[in-house]
């Protein structure tokens, strides 16, 4: 993910990878970054931080999210030893376009929309005899889910045929211009095809209600943050819960701390062996493997076994392939050898973080043995 670093009294710093925090004696005191443009390591000495730094969407092959939610500030806690919370609650979404993984809002349920076959039958599960317009997302998930897996294509319908015209107009202009744009299709006479897509992540970095960590002078807020407002199962639309509520609350948090704290600089010898660390990868790569094709293995190993459905043989599976492409990772280089503006060597850092975080949900929903919410195991 390609930062911004800013500070209510300096002026942004645009275009950088922030590849770790600098924590010392239980304190965060800043972040070392990568700039693109000089391709120059440099620390950004700060009183506080705040993470928010988006979801970790791209980890699941079907996703709805943007291409930059690879998990990286929730990889960043969790390397500098904060506790993250709630990984396995990875929520699906029923409703997304089935060619494009592009979100179709909760929204044409609470006006009618309908689940349906391709024979426009209603999709029900046996905790829901009738439709399944009122049903929460993991339940509809998993219900189209079962539907797609038992049939020969690979999605299901949503079905607004029977929905007024002017009601779509006032009620999802939005969503009917981006199907019709998108699928090219006329939603009034037409079924739109979906299917189950991550959406996403309910667990993430430990935050109280004021948006603070574990460590000092560190607060988290959004996507990579999780306070525990969610349950297991998160209401559409709390995204703004995270953003508005806890954001506000980690800036005020994080002011009043930097306040009262003194400045503390980032020592040598942590700069070198981060620039160390981010230089190897220029180095010779010692493999063919490319970062883009290892990323594509991984977001297909999640969503194979630890997507809507899991069970202690698929996870188990998950974890050898995760740690088998770990080490095919640590021998991955740039074949771009240029220092600055080099997206390969961006592409690659964001990678290491989503096989940090992967590791952490698979292990995470090994241990929750039950169903609860968004984490749904077959064996239990």
């Amino acid at each position: 993910m390609i930062l911004k670093l800013s500070t209510f009294f300096h002026m942004p710093i645009t275009e950088c990878f922030v590849s770790s925090l600098i924590v010392s004696d239980g304190t965060c005191t800043g972040v070392i970054y990568r700039d693109f443009k000089s391709g120059e390591v440099s620390p950004f000495n700060a009183k506080s931080v705040i993470l928010a730094t988006g979801g970790s969407g791209r980890l699941f092959h079907t996703n709805t999210a943007s291409i930059d939610s690879t998990a990286d500030g929730t990889a960043l806690a969790y390397r500098a030893g904060v506790s993250l919370k709630d990984m396995e609650m990875v929520q699906f979404t029923p409703t997304s376009l089935k060619s494009r993984g592009i979100l179709i809002t909760d929204m044409v349920r609470s006006i009618g929309a309908r689940f349906v076959d391709s024979q426009g039958n209603p999709i029900t599960t046996e905790d829901t005899p009738g439709d399944l317009e009122t049903a929460t997302r993991d339940i509809c998930a998993r219900a189209i889910q079962t539907k797609i897996s038992s049939s020969e294509q690979s999605y299901a319908y949503l079905d607004l045929r029977h929905l007024n015209k002017d009601q779509l107009n006032e009620s999802i202009p939005e969503t009917q211009a981006l199907i019709e744009d998108l699928a090219e299709l006329e939603i009034t006479e037409e079924l739109v095809p979906i299917r189950p897509a991550m959406h996403r992540p309910i667990g993430g970095i430990s935050i109280d209600v004021n948006g603070m960590t574990n460590i000092s002078g560190l607060y988290a807020a959004g996507e990579c943050a999780n306070a525990g407002v969610h349950g297991a199962n998160r209401l559409g639309g709390n995204s703004l819960l995270d953003c508005i509520v806890i954001g506000e609350r980690s800036g005020r948090s994080a002011s009043e701390y930097a306040q009262q704290t003194a400045q503390t600089l980032a020592s040598p010898g942590l700069l070198s062996d981060e620039d160390r660390n981010t230089r190897s990868l220029l180095a010779e790569a010692k493999s063919k493997d490319t970062p883009g094709e290892l990323r594509r293995e991984l977001s297909n190993v999640m969503a194979k076994h630890v997507g809507i459905f899991r069970n202690e043989r698929g996870l188990k599976e998950a974890r050898r392939s995760v740690e088998t492409l770990s080490e095919r990772y640590t021998k991955l280089g740039a074949r771009n050898q240029r220092s600055t503006y080099n997206s390969e060597v961006r592409t690659i850092l964001e990678l290491g973080n989503m096989i940090d975080i992967a590791r952490v949900i698979i292990a995470s929903a090994f241990e929750r043995t039950e169903s609860r919410g968004s984490h749904f195991r077959q064996d239990y």
